[in-house]
């Protein structure tokens, strides 16, 4: 949060002798710059004279994807204006185009006159196309900043007596709506081009622009577009940003001037700095020379169709078709013992030649396991490796015979390959697609849909990998769960509604939907609220899998699976709780109820898995619903005492009995699967 200079001003009125129309999206009002109307409701006075204003400051490129909570005011919820004998008002002219724009103003003395950042949403000025009006209760000096809520904003701006008028990015007033049209239909604009070539084939590329405290869009700022190969493209004005940051959500380059950057200039990667950032080397698009990075010495050749070597061991190659940014490789035996360190693996080798190959090569020429990753999102199951199955590619767990074979296989459509899409209704500036079961598409907020035309998003998926998704900003507002079974090719979600803090969906198929009538707009009266966001980080989801980015070794830990039968009415994922003893020591050690995972390819068993080292006095299977208990498996018998994988065996058709705390339960047994 950046310190403001408050410089501060008293805005008198500003209509004496006419009548204007003022509409917000709900009711219109009228008012006169001379007439008295009832005093209004209490102010928020606690705030402080900075604001919070976006995730990232301009001072430093080490940029989050926090996002700032704030109250967000509904311009509907009061139809009367302040009754005040001194009544400022303001107007801004959006031609910045603002889904919304909102105003915030405090004192001199720090204090916030209309609520926390942003302040107020503005209401829209009857007649006059994307002008916004607001007015304060107050006849003390103010300073004003308007905004968009998300990231992007004006610097602090000083108002006065007569020029009250506002628009763009400006921070000069004027005098009335049409000098202020004027000032802004005469903005020159030094839009350009610029191109970043993938080098690190980045799974996404984003530019992030700033000046001050004014950025194009929220950390990790805009999805630039795949033009051909590598290279990406994103325009800008440069006349409102001075500095840009190529980035892939996690990775980054340094911060890189905009000044004397041309049209067309191409940045490409370099290298490391001590932090991690990376620099950039430029050029013109399509006059760069050929990436002189990789040449094929003709000397030395690489030789990729020998990967076996009964010296040395067993090379594994793996084709990187979904545009991973880094391509791990975890390795174990048949004994369970790792053959390259902890999960997720080691980091893969380029193949040299062979572009989006990587290779890691292990010191055995017997048989065994291994699953690549990207760190979050990895194969669906173990695949074994043999010395005639060492190509492999996606997330498919059979290995090919060659290079060539495995591209092939790479680009044949998998028959439960879909396409989904995603109209924005809400203007969100960023839409994710997170898609899971075991293993998810991506850490969240998941991958970035791609932009089919106006509010319609795409994104393609495998249904056979994914049973759920989740629809998300990547700041916080986000969807229910929603699950793919029975979903079909094209089908399209479409937000409904948010009474419970997430958004729920209706479905239709892409290009036969109903279409809306777009002079209806969206309900002011249940915005988002931007005062519970999900941690991107973590998000909040009870049924979100075990994390694919900390496995268990499977040779360390007890297997455990539990099927429901099918006239079972409970949806929600059973829980397991167990409780024993640690280093043979008397002590209870209880650890509580946690989801039981559904198991890839099935609809009723579900898993869990415990470090063998706990001895296991009891396990207790709980089915709620709404967090009541509704059934419970209790097992206390014949427990795991070697790891392994176990079944819990329940005879459903027998009589439930009932425990000493009242609840219903059914007697079980576990045994080794």
């Amino acid at each position: 949060m950046k310190n403001k200079t408050l410089i501060s001003l008293f805005l008198v009125g500003l209509l004496s002798g006419c009548n204007l129309n003022i509409v917000d999206s709900s009711s219109s009002s009228s008012f006169e710059s001379s007439t008295k109307v009832e005093e209004s409701t209490n102010k928020n006075s606690t705030n402080s004279s900075s604001q919070d204003k976006t995730s990232s400051s301009s001072s430093s490129s080490d940029k989050t994807s926090s996002s700032s909570s704030s109250d967000v005011k509904d311009s509907s919820s009061s139809s009367s204006l302040p009754d005040v004998e001194f009544e400022p008002a303001v107007f801004y002219y959006n031609t910045n185009n603002w889904a919304n724009v909102y105003c915030y103003v405090w004192d001199g003395l720090g204090t916030g006159l209309n609520g926390a950042w942003p302040g107020d949403k503005m209401s829209q000025v009857e007649g006059k196309t994307n002008w916004y009006y607001a007015s304060f209760d107050t006849q003390n000096p103010y300073s004003i900043v308007f905004s968009n809520g998300e990231g992007s904003q004006t610097g602090d701006i000083v108002g006065s007596t007569e020029n009250n008028y506002y628009f763009g990015d400006s921070t000069v007033g004027y005098g009335s709506f049409e000098a202020t049209e004027e000032a802004a239909n005469n903005v020159v604009k030094e839009e350009i081009t610029l191109y970043f070539k993938n080098t690190q084939n980045w799974s996404q590329v984003n530019c992030y622009a700033w000046r001050d405290s004014n950025s194009n869009a929220t950390w990790p700022g805009a999805a630039m577009t795949l033009v051909e190969g590598a290279y990406y493209s994103y325009t800008l004005d440069a006349a409102k940003y001075d500095s840009i940051i190529f980035n892939n959500g996690t990775a980054q380059t340094v911060d890189l001037s905009l000044a004397d950057v041309e049209d067309n200039t191409v940045f490409t990667l370099d290298s490391q700095n001590g932090e991690g950032k990376w620099t950039c080397t430029t050029s013109i698009y399509g006059e760069e020379p050929t990436d002189p990075e990789t040449p094929v010495d003709p000397d030395t050749p690489v030789d990729p169709e020998t990967p076996v070597d009964p010296v040395n061991g067993t090379t594994v190659y793996y084709y990187n078709s979904l545009g991973w940014s880094t391509v791990n490789c975890y390795a174990w035996d048949g004994a369970g013992a790792t053959l390259n360190g902890a999960w997720p693996g080691s980091a893969m080798e380029v193949v040299e030649g062979r572009e989006n190959w990587y290779q890691v090569t292990f010191n055995t020429t017997d048989s065994f396991n291994v699953i690549f990753n990207n760190g979050s999102t990895q194969s669906p199951e173990d695949i074994a490796v043999t010395d005639d199955n060492v190509y492999f590619y996606g997330l498919a767990t059979v290995g090919c015979a060659s290079f060539e074979a495995a591209e092939d296989a790479a680009a044949i459509p998998s028959e439960t390959e879909i396409t989904i899409y995603f109209k924005n209704t809400q203007k969100w500036s960023q839409v994710y697609c997170y898609a899971w079961t075991s293993a998810s598409n991506a850490s969240w907020p998941g991958e970035k849909m791609t932009q089919v035309e106006g509010e319609y998003y795409s994104y393609k998926l495998d249904t056979s990998l994914y049973s759920n998704v989740i629809f998300n900003n990547g700041s916080g507002t986000q969807t229910v769960d929603i699950s793919l079974s029975g979903v079909e090719d094209n089908t399209l979600f479409t937000l409904n509604s948010n009474s419970s803090g997430k958004w729920t969906c209706t479905t239709s198929i892409y290009g036969e939907e109903t279409p809306v009538d777009p002079e209806t707009p969206v309900d002011p009266e249940t915005p988002v609220d931007p005062e519970t966001p999900v941690d991107p980080e973590t998000p909040v989801d009870p049924e979100t899998p075990v994390d694919p980015e900390t496995p268990v070794d499977p040779s360390t830990v007890y297997h455990i699976e539990f099927t429901l039968p099918d006239w079972n009415p409970i949806a929600e994922a059973p829980k397991l709780y167990y409780w024993g003893s640690s280093s043979n020591t008397i002590t209870w050690e209880a650890d509580g109820k946690t989801n039981m995972t559904l198991k890839e390819g099935t609809t009723n068993t579900y898993y869990i898995e415990i470090e063998a080292s706990v001895e296991l006095e009891g396990i207790i299977v709980t089915l709620e619903q709404n967090g009541e208990f509704k059934q419970s498996i209790d097992i206390t018998e014949n427990l795991p005492t070697v790891a392994g994988n176990y079944v819990v065996n329940v005879d459903w058709s027998a009589n439930w009995e009932q425990n000493p705390g009242g609840t219903w339960c059914f007697v079980a047994s576990i045994v080794a699967a």
